[in-house]
């Protein structure tokens, strides 16, 4: 299965990060790290109204292909203020080519990896502004997994995240790959 990673963590190294890598153990997904990606938000221009597409040029057109050719698509961030980062946000803003276009991508599923710590305690936010993005894909939300506390101790440390991980990969492939 085509399984494509979108990372929307501003550090490179940091817990976000982290439970990417343990998410795609034997997986060998590829990762883009939108905070490196020159993308621009979205300008609500209008033009993907005719059907030529976004006509912002930038990163987010070699991206558009992935998104539609991905079988199964993660997003991950760490969360600010009970939200994705505004990279991400910044990234989701860009499927309004999809929306008003017409563009239709094959059915694929989705998940969400989220991170945080200290006051951040709610992920429902972060996960009600995927819900939305995934309907324009068309992509079936299968579930999310969160580490909560990465002020106190990192993701790796904790059995509870690797079991959810391990669960959540098992609800998109049926078994561990």
């Amino acid at each position: 299965m085509n399984t494509l990673i979108i990372n929307g963590a501003v550090n490179e190294n940091g817990e976000c990060r982290k439970l990417i890598d343990i998410f795609n153990k034997n997986l060998g997904a590829e990762v883009i790290n939108v905070y490196k990606e020159n993308i621009l938000p979205c300008a609500d221009c209008g033009e993907c109204r005719n059907g030529g597409g976004c006509v912002i040029n930038d990163n987010m057109n070699n991206i558009y292909d992935k998104i539609v050719n991905a079988d199964i698509i993660i997003f991950a961030s760490p969360i600010y203020y009970s939200a994705m980062t505004g990279v991400m946000m910044n990234f989701l803003s860009r499927f309004q080519m999809f929306y008003l276009s017409g563009a239709k991508c094959r059915e694929k599923r989705a998940a969400l990896l989220l991170t945080g710590g200290g006051a951040t305690k709610r992920t429902d936010y972060a996960e009600h502004q995927l819900k939305l993005a995934l309907k324009i894909i068309n992509a079936e939300y299968v579930g999310l997994t969160a580490y909560i506390n990465t002020d106190r101790q990192s993701v790796i440390y904790s059995e509870e995240t690797l079991r959810a991980v391990s669960e959540l990969k098992k609800s998109l492939y049926g078994q561990n790959p």
